[in-house]
């Protein structure tokens, strides 16, 4: 299977929250690679890499961190 890059910010509830350590514990869940870190626009930034179908799961668990709702923003897939 290709892998494909998903780079995007996380705005929202983000800063102050546990969101990149929790952001991480996704990453081996679903064994994925990438970086997390924040942004000065107080938005979280990433990158992973992994299948499509995994990617577009991983996508999926962004929906609601905390009771908070949080919204991936300027989002692209490459390949």
């Amino acid at each position: 299977m290709i892998n494909k890059n998903l780079y995007c910010f996380v705005c929202g509830k983000v800063k102050s929250v546990s969101f990149r350590k929790w952001i991480k514990m996704k990453f081996s869940e679903y064994s994925l690679r990438g970086w997390v870190k924040n942004d000065k626009d107080r938005r979280v930034e990433l990158e992973v890499s992994k299948s499509g179908i995994v990617i577009r799961e991983f996508i999926k668990i962004d929906l609601f961190y905390s009771n908070q709702q949080t919204t991936f923003q300027e989002w692209s897939i490459r390949n």
